[in-house]
C-alpha cells in the first residue's frame, strides 16, 4: 500500500515537472516569436 502511494507521488511529481518544463519552453518560444515579429516590423 505504502509503496503504491510513493510510486504514485513520484509519477505525479515527474508529470508536473515535465509539464512545467514544457510550459516554460512554450512561453520562451512565444516571447521569442513576438520579439522577432516586432523587430522585423520595426526594421521594415
Amino acid at each position: 500500500m505504502g509503496a503504491a502511494i510513493i510510486s504514485t507521488n513520484a509519477q505525479t511529481a515527474q508529470l508536473s515537472l515535465i509539464s512545467n518544463i514544457l510550459f516554460a519552453a512554450a512561453s520562451l518560444l512565444g516571447l521569442w516569436l513576438i520579439f522577432s515579429i516586432l523587430r522585423s516590423g520595426r526594421l521594415r
